[in-house]
């Protein structure tokens, strides 16, 4: 609830996932709100397949992270009703679980031992027998090794959350700043941040009340949330121990049109096809999202034909009907990596705080980090794992994911 201090004007530099639900839980606080990004929603939000996936995603040592993810995950249902609420938007949240797979005796040891480990931490995995497999999901190929069903791991359409999430962002009076940061001043009694002359149209319509500027701007604090490329405003205000120990992690996507006769899966299905990785998400529209590239190259935006051959061999060895559907998209993102594979959540400095880094699980845990984030912000108290997250573990040099 607001208190009853007076409203604080707050930037978000960002406005992917990350710094639209911090803004959106800012201003549920009570505060003044400007996101500052070029453009709503063009960065990994826009290409994510939108899995919330605590279980299918947790991974053997990382405690606090699965611990984050499951309290995520549960967040996620009361996120969505009040999102829904405000925005008068649907985000197509689909609770019809995860289905792993194997398609070969290797693969199929690897995912008996991620099954041993979910199971030991309380996750309900359950591997199903041959003659279960045609009536759970029709659609899987008949020669697979293993499969395993994941009860607890979720979906949501990206597309349509980063719409939800704009237009709540505007009916409780938030504003959008068009530019991109150039520079950051932290004064006595406020944040100065100078834009780029450098300005772009993409999605301005989406706000009515987009400007653009020339002159400096000036708020009581701010929050870095421009996902992989946080390094570049961390290094804007000398936090390099920071920006060293993030990296962006480039992922190649494809969108295809289900056959009309077969349709899409029906459950979100994550395969292990000779060690590679590959995902098929299923929307309520006949799309499925196909993808599982990930490849430390920098910025580089070019994609590569091997990679693409790669998604759709893997999808069809899991999905034969695949090689029917229509094609519709290729597009590549950066996942905003970190050394630890924890999101970077907490103060930098005196007025300036810190909400990225959320790797593969933006979209899982961005309402609850942004949640505590905007808590923090306001003075109120955080659990433990946010504490764990923060960014001066970096200067320490504590690694507790």
């Amino acid at each position: 609830m607001p208190s009853d201090r007076s409203p604080r004007d707050i930037a978000v530099l960002g406005a992917g996932v990350a710094g639209l639900t911090v803004a959106l839980e800012l201003l549920k606080l009570g505060e003044r709100v400007s996101i500052i990004d070029s453009s709503i929603g063009a960065g990994a939000s826009n290409v994510a397949a939108g899995m919330l996936a605590p279980a299918s995603e947790a991974n053997f040592g990382e405690t606090i992270l699965t611990e984050m993810m499951l309290e995520a995950s549960i967040y996620w249902e009361p996120f969505h009703l009040g999102l829904e609420e405000i925005s008068k938007l649907s985000v197509d949240y689909r609770t019809s679980g995860t289905l792993v797979v194997a398609a070969d005796q290797g693969d199929m040891a690897d995912l008996e031992r991620s099954a041993s480990y979910l199971t030991g931490v309380g996750m309900d995995v359950r591997e199903l027998r041959r003659s279960e497999v045609r009536d759970v999901e029709p659609l899987l190929g008949s020669d697979l090794a293993g499969v395993f069903k994941v009860v607890g791991d979720h979906q949501v359409h990206n597309r349509h959350l980063i719409a939800a999430l704009t237009r709540a962002f505007q009916n409780l009076g938030g504003n959008w700043v068009k530019g991109l940061v150039e520079n950051i001043a932290e004064r006595e009694n406020g944040i100065e941040l100078q834009l780029s002359s450098e300005q772009t149209d993409l999605n301005s319509a989406q706000f009515p009340n987009g400007a653009t500027t020339k002159d400096p701007l000036y708020f009581d604090s701010c929050v870095i949330a421009s996902g992989a490329w946080s390094a570049t405003i961390c290094d804007l205000i000398g936090a390099e121990s920071v920006s060293r120990n993030l990296m962006p992690v480039k992922g190649q996507i494809l969108r295809i049109r289900a056959e009309r006769h077969y349709g899409p899966p029906e459950h979100v299905i994550r395969g292990s096809v000779n060690g590679r990785h590959v995902y098929l998400v299923p929307r309520l529209d006949g799309e499925v999202v196909v993808g599982a590239t990930m490849e430390e190259v920098g910025f580089d935006s070019g994609q590569r034909i091997g990679a693409i051959s790669d998604i759709l061999e893997d999808a069809t060895r899991v999905v034969p009907s695949v090689r029917e559907a229509e094609f519709r998209e290729s597009s590549v993102g950066f996942r905003p990596g970190t050394s630890d594979n924890l999101p970077v959540l907490g103060r930098l400095s005196t007025r300036i705080w810190a909400h990225f880094g959320h790797f593969r699980h933006g979209i899982l845990l961005s309402p609850l980090t942004a949640r505590y984030t905007a808590a923090a912000i306001v003075g109120h108290e955080v659990p433990p794992w946010f504490v764990s997250c923060s960014p001066e573990r970096f200067a320490t040099g504590v690694n507790e994911g």
